[in-house]
């Protein structure tokens, strides 16, 4: 049982983590819209998800 309660743990911070980088890289893609054409912060953020991946 505390094998379990450690791995449901584990998977909750894993879970929170992901999110914090995702809600992480959207504020920044906002940000770089100030800077940068649309195309050019679409093409940053999928070649980012998928280095994240």
């Amino acid at each position: 049982m505390s094998l379990f309660k450690r791995f449901s743990s584990t998977s909750r911070v894993v879970a929170l983590s992901s999110a914090v980088a995702f809600a992480t890289q959207v504020a920044f893609a906002l940000l770089m819209l100030r800077l940068f054409s649309p195309q050019e912060v679409g093409e940053f953020s999928v070649i980012s998800q998928i280095g994240f991946f």
